[in-house]
């Protein structure tokens, strides 16, 4: 039974280590607005609700190069959904067609011809302590 119980609790805590994700976006338009980052555990919301996200940021946009370090990220898949809110009013603007207006991208950097990323395709595996994801934005 000891030996039972040494080994659930060995199976528990590496199930819940954390690690860190770092994010870098080397191409901002310019400094407007804000660029907005949620990172999903799973389909659910992906890519454009950020309050089913698991963890959401947003920071004051810098023309050319931004990155953003995300801690205590438990281990396991997720997928990273960005946009460039220009005009800061919580929402990637299009038009009439539905085409975005501003900047957005995401892990993998995943495209499709029409509407969203999916996650199947932009999902990431943390495995390690830190990994590094490069994500261009889509203008």
């Amino acid at each position: 039974m000891g030996n039972t119980f040494f080994l659930l609790v060995v199976i528990t805590v590496t199930q819940i280590q954390a690690g860190a994700i770092t994010v870098s976006i080397p191409n901002v338009k310019n400094n407007n607005g804000v660029v907005r980052l949620a990172l999903y555990r799973s389909a659910e919301g992906f890519p454009g609700d950020f309050q089913k996200s698991f963890y959401h940021e947003s920071i004051p946009a810098k023309k050319d190069s931004m990155t953003f370090v995300l801690k205590n990220i438990p281990s396991g898949e997720c997928a990273v959904a960005i946009i460039h809110d220009e005009n800061s009013n919580n929402k990637l603007d299009s038009n009439f067609l539905g085409k975005p207006k501003e900047g957005y991208g995401s892990s993998n950097n995943t495209k499709r011809r029409f509407g969203p990323p999916e996650y199947e395709k932009a999902k990431v595996m943390l495995k390690s302590k830190h990994i590094n994801l490069q994500i261009f934005l889509n203008y």
